[in-house]
């Protein structure tokens, strides 16, 4: 005989194996356990009866490891977010107890007893509105800045402007540059309401560069002022532009916004050099009569509309106009040319061109426009003279055209034109859209 446990050779009638110790009842044996190590077995089910279609096998639930684990790091998670927000209190009281405002005022002055026949100002502001004019009567001073401070927020109680502002003030050199910048540890813990107000002599021609961070930039012109350059840049905020008449810039005029709009109001102004407005995510808005542009002229926004209003403009060789997700609308009563031939050029991405002309005057030149649309419509109304001729080319891809003839036009197939086409001075205009639709009305009489 022999023990089912282990196979040890057993002696007849013998009750326990002395290997593994097993118990043996009569031929039958009982596994030995050791103490240490019991196991208890849960008791069995009944057995289902099959059936006679095969089932799928069951997914068996997947054990659950690790849940004190789980449990630990909640637990860890929720002490370390009772003792932020402990921290976070224990700020803000420090913070409310130091909390403090300062204001006040400075001044800062640039004389110059021969003036050159241009000055030179440059400016680099952090964070304030910058209010720049002309001075109301005669002054000594050729450039007066009243800088007007107002701070408040926590860890300002008893600190002075020197504490908070780092300002650089350069007026022996030949380009007069004002700095005003916060002090690293201020960037964070205060709000700032400052306006840095800026006073020219209004006999002096100026060259103007600025750069401002967060503010807005607000210039007001006197009548028949003279600016040489003038180059304009703000972060966030918004430029506007008041423009006296019979004001000349007399070198390039660029201002750009990453963050905001720009603004121009003013009759009777000349742009003798190039023409630039440029936005990120804004608004470009010009109005004005008797609005001259001796240069190319140029606008483009990335998020916003562009428009422009004139009365009896005068344009040149160039106008480009760019939108990527927006619209450009022109409408232009009367307009001249200084040129022989000019370009116009528009495109949009996402957005509508809307384009309004009338002249009943003779022009003296011809015009060449094109202008596309990749998903957005593109617009004219045009009433014109008969002495000028006038041709739409459309193309479009997923859309329509359509021309309405209000009188003296012709549609010939994808081509709307003057009965009288072609004339001494023209306006040809080629249309394209991807995705949209083009609507042209026009009038000739």
């Amino acid at each position: 005989m022999f023990c089912p446990v282990c196979g040890k050779e057993l002696e007849t009638n013998a009750r326990f194996c002395p290997e593994c110790g097993a118990t043996i009842i009569g031929s039958t044996p009982t596994p030995y356990v050791k103490e240490t190590e019991k196991t208890v077995h849960a008791p069995k089910s009944p057995i289902p009866k099959q059936s006679s279609h095969p089932s799928r096998p069951s997914r068996s639930k997947q054990p659950h490891h690790h849940s004190h684990r789980k449990r630990r790091g909640l637990t860890i998670g929720l002490i370390i977010g009772m003792l932020l927000l402990a921290g976070g209190g224990i700020f803000g009281i420090v913070m409310a107890v130091n909390w403090g405002s300062i204001e006040g005022y400075n001044y800062y002055y640039y004389d110059n007893p021969t003036p050159s026949a241009v000055e030179a100002f440059q400016f680099d502001v952090d964070v304030a509105d910058v209010d720049i004019g002309y001075n109301s009567s005669p002054t000594s001073h050729l450039i007066e800045i009243i800088y007007h401070y107002h701070a408040s927020g926590g860890f300002l109680d008893g600190k002075s402007f020197e504490d908070i502002y780092e300002v650089t003030w350069e007026n022996t050199s030949a380009t007069v540059f004002f700095k005003s910048q916060f002090k690293w540890w201020t960037n964070w813990v205060f709000t700032d309401r400052s306006v840095i107000s800026v006073i020219l002599r209004s006999d002096i021609v100026y060259s103007i560069d600025g750069d401002v961070s967060t503010g807005d930039v607000d210039f007001t012109m006197l009548d028949n002022t003279n600016v040489s350059t003038f180059a304009v840049t703000d972060s966030t905020g918004d430029i506007t532009l008041t423009i006296g008449n019979g004001t000349k810039f007399q070198e390039s005029f660029s201002a750009a916004v990453s963050t905001g709009s720009i603004t121009i109001y003013g009759d009777d102004i000349e742009f003798q050099k190039t023409f630039t407005v440029t936005a990120s995510t804004g608004d470009i808005d010009i109005t004005g009569e008797l609005v001259r542009f001796k240069d190319d002229l140029y606008a483009e926004t990335s998020t916003g509309t562009i428009t422009f209003t004139f009365i009896k403009p005068e344009f040149s060789d160039k106008i480009e106009l760019y939108a990527s997700t927006g619209d450009i609308v022109v409408y232009v009563d009367e307009p001249e040319y200084n040129t022989a031939e000019s370009l116009w050029i528009g495109d949009i991405s996402t957005g509508s061109f809307t384009l309004g002309i009338k002249q009943s005057n003779p022009m003296g030149a011809n015009i060449t426009a094109n202008i596309e649309a990749s998903t957005g419509d593109i617009i004219i109304d045009m009433d014109i003279d008969l002495s000028i001729g006038a041709q739409f080319i459309s193309s479009v891809g997923i859309g329509d055209y359509s021309y309405s003839n209000r009188g003296g036009f012709e549609i010939l197939g994808s081509v709307f034109q003057t009965t009288t086409y072609p004339r001494t001075s023209n306006y040809e205009f080629s249309l394209s859209v991807s995705t949209g639709n083009i609507d042209v009305m026009g009038l000739c009489s």
